[in-house]
């Protein structure tokens, strides 16, 4: 992403931005979606209102209501590719069919389709699936003399993709700038389109 959409005035090394342009982006060619419900009847019936599944069109779904069950929604991944006419109803039908017929009329279905954002999914984000990029060594080494430090749930070495290992990679890049800054020159960088948002 960062390769994408940061002009960079090629000063990074060809073998960066390489590992970068081929390093798929976590979820960027996912949507999410969230079945808001007025209550969650799945936990009435022992469900944990988690599941796998390869029959509709979301594949991994859980259970964000708060302990106490308002709100209460579910909330899963589907490939952007099934985003279709009837997708809204797909949905709503795989829902039923797991937890309970009360799922195929939620309060709300809010989907977002990361695959359509500007930010966060670069061109081509659907070819990209060579997941053992996650964590590349490169990654974990600042480029431009100290001056650009990789921190994404995609540079972590374990659990990739967890909002756990983006935090941990934030942190970490927060915490070596300041070093790397002292007696350093800086480095400006034009993100193209940043001044419309």
């Amino acid at each position: 992403m960062a390769i994408e959409r940061i002009d960079f005035a090629g000063a990074l090394p060809p073998d960066l931005v390489h590992l970068a342009r081929a390093t798929p982006v976590w979820r960027g060619a996912a949507a999410k979606v969230v079945a808001h419900c007025p209550t969650p009847f799945w936990r009435e019936t022992g469900l944990a209102g988690a599941a796998l599944s390869r029959t509709g069109p979301l594949q991994e779904i859980h259970d964000m209501s708060s302990p106490g069950g308002r709100p209460a929604a579910l909330f899963g991944f589907a490939h952007a590719r099934t985003l279709r006419p009837d997708f809204e109803q797909a949905v709503t039908d795989q829902l039923a069919q797991l937890f309970d017929p009360a799922a195929a009329t939620p309060d709300r279905l809010h989907i977002q389709d990361w695959s359509a954002e500007h930010w966060t999914s670069p061109a081509g984000v659907q070819h990209l699936a060579d997941h053992s990029l996650f964590g590349h060594p490169l990654y974990q080494r600042p480029a431009l003399g100290g001056r650009l430090h990789w921190a994404s749930t995609e540079t972590a070495t374990d659990y990739a993709g967890h909002i756990e290992r983006a935090l941990a990679a934030g942190e970490g890049a927060a915490q070596a700038v300041p070093a790397a800054l002292d007696g350093s020159d800086s480095l400006v960088v034009d993100l193209p389109g940043a001044s419309d948002r």
